[in-house]
């Protein structure tokens, strides 16, 4: 059971998830590990800017991309996944370093949490906006590459595939 085990499995888990297609699976995990890691780090007398800190940001940034990606398609859906993330952590103490080590860090962390839940709910359509320009930016710069591709000559072609 990840609550038993340190935050980092959270995101190895993510990874798993999301490579077999377990999408909305992988986003609920993300986010409830951003959950535990920040807690963790905030109430961990032990916390190492250049270790846990530093593995955190690693992990949301490399496990974050794609969730996000997938998440940024539909703000309902993505409210849906932030609130269950957020209930479950309200709702469910962390065995691996327990809420009772510091009850006012816990709390607070799902504090900011709600925070970016309302920020999204009350700006509902200046994300949708950015998300779609995001995706439309995204989609051209694809077909720029497949272009540019197809474009190349057969060794140009090779060259790319062995230096890639």
């Amino acid at each position: 059971m990840l609550d038993k085990q340190h935050p980092a499995k959270y995101f190895e888990t993510v990874g798993e998830l999301f490579k077999q297609g377990a999408y909305n699976d992988a986003a609920f995990l993300y986010y409830l590990g951003v959950l535990r890691y920040r807690y963790y780090n905030s109430a961990n007398p032990k916390y190492q800017a250049s270790g846990d800190g530093a593995l955190a940001a690693s992990l949301q940034y490399v496990a974050g991309e794609p969730i996000n990606l997938f998440l940024k398609t539909n703000i309902n859906h993505f409210l849906s996944v932030l609130k269950s993330a957020s209930d479950y952590y309200s709702k469910n103490d962390y065995d691996f370093y327990s809420r009772t080590k510091d009850t006012a860090k816990y709390e607070k962390v799902v504090e900011g949490f709600s925070s970016l839940i309302k920020d999204l709910e009350t700006n509902r359509a200046k994300y949708e906006k950015e998300w779609n320009e995001e995706r439309k930016m995204m989609v051209e710069n694809i077909d720029k590459a497949i272009d540019e591709y197809n474009k190349m000559t057969p060794e140009e072609k090779k060259k790319f595939k062995d230096n890639n």
